[in-house]
């Protein structure tokens, strides 16, 4: 089983998903309805695993902020998840708030990443245009291929798709 690095200390949500993944591996732990989803504790630790060290290899830290602009969905879990067990933080942004204001949100925090749905792909321009200091921003869902896949990790402009 691949685990994130134990240097990182252990918070509450990490010891709950890690231990559930241990103890109740194949529990049905979330259900999506309106995809008809299901993923086990298990499938839902290995996801988790598998995007905190994508998270890592794009140069992230325990203490980096990461800005997330989406929507209500399953994926939510994996990243929220996989920034408990790095230790980034996770900076929860309405989706329904001007571009600016998203802007000026993740500048006031020094954010170093976005987080955010295909469908606000112009917010996630907007923010580009205006904050050099966001390295990368990472898609969740797609209809590309199911799996997660980084691609052009050299760009500014960082896919990671979460879909299964």
């Amino acid at each position: 089983m691949e685990t994130v690095p134990r240097a990182l200390g252990k918070s509450l949500p990490r010891s709950f998903i890690e231990t559930a993944g241990i103890r109740y591996r194949e529990r049905e732990a979330v259900y999506c309805t309106s995809t008809g989803r299901r993923f086990t504790f298990g499938e839902l630790d290995r996801r988790a695993n598998r995007l905190a060290h994508a998270l890592l290899s794009l140069g992230y830290r325990k203490g980096s902020v990461v800005g997330v602009v989406c929507s209500n969905r399953v994926e939510l879990y994996d990243f929220y998840f996989a920034l408990a067990k790095t230790g980034i933080v996770g900076l929860p942004l309405n989706y329904r708030l001007a571009p600016a204001e998203i802007v000026a949100l993740l500048h006031s925090m020094n954010a170093e990443g976005l987080i955010t749905e295909e469908r606000f792909a112009a917010t996630a321009a907007y923010v580009r245009e205006r904050l050099p200091a966001v390295s990368h921003q990472i898609w969740v869902g797609s209809a590309r291929p199911p799996a997660m896949q980084i691609r052009s990790p050299a760009s500014k402009n960082t896919i990671l798709t979460t879909s299964i």
